[in-house]
């Protein structure tokens, strides 16, 4: 399992998984994104899951980043193979949180980069 991050100069942490995901991993990468966002007053997520194989079992009950960085956090993308799109919402809390966040087919990922991308604002 593997996962990393990197922030672009866009303020979108860009998040990428493979492998088959567990808990301890993910709350590893959410304590990295975390700092991360903090450093921003708001940002966005950019996740693309590439050759993976689904998730470990484990507690997946902790809901901190989710609390702590929500109001941060102006979209999320999740990137991934077609047959994921329910359980990759369902994770993310798609329906239950106020970010927005979409899915984006594999074959979407330009799509996926300019929809999580913060708006350019517009200069008198």
């Amino acid at each position: 399992m593997s996962v990393k991050w990197e922030q672009t100069p866009e303020h979108v942490v860009v998040v990428t998984v493979s492998g088959l995901l567990g808990a301890s991993e993910w709350l590893a990468a959410q304590r990295a994104v975390s700092e991360l966002i903090t450093e921003q007053a708001w940002s966005s997520i950019l996740v693309i899951v590439e050759n993976f194989d689904g998730f470990a079992r484990g507690d997946w009950n902790d809901m901190s980043f989710q609390l702590k960085h929500d109001g941060q956090i102006a979209r999320i993308a999740i990137v991934a193979d077609q047959k994921w799109e329910d359980e990759m919402l369902m994770f993310a809390g798609a329906w239950l949180r106020k970010v927005e966040i979409r899915f984006f087919p594999s074959s979407a990922l330009t799509q996926a980069r300019v929809w999580v991308a913060p708006p350019v604002k517009e200069t008198a």
